[in-house]
């Protein structure tokens, strides 16, 4: 389920651009990186994105709106277990708080 918004596609395409940013940073570094400023990723306006953490090989983030006060929206790569049971790897995806 996801919410019935315009900001919900606003949040899923800077969670896409933060995969981009991890790729590239990961082909330069041969790790990811928990740091927003070393990706170079900045979200669009309203959006907070949070790095849940990161190691050599894997990921994790989520992003909220104020628009979208009762939402959340997570993303990973790699082994780390993701947000929620139902979530694929690199896809954004919505539970409410």
């Amino acid at each position: 389920m996801r919410p019935d918004s315009p900001f919900t596609a606003t949040v899923e395409t800077d969670l896409r651009n933060l995969v981009n940013a991890e790729e590239s940073f990961f082909a330069d570094h041969v790790e990811y990186s928990s740091i927003l400023e070393d990706l170079r990723f900045h979200p669009s306006v309203g959006v907070r994105v949070t790095m849940q953490g990161a190691t050599p090989r894997t990921w994790s983030a989520i992003a909220t709106h104020p628009e979208l006060p009762d939402w959340v929206c997570g993303i990973y790569v790699g082994g780390v277990a993701p947000h929620n049971p139902d979530q694929n790897q690199a896809e954004p995806t919505w539970w409410n708080r």
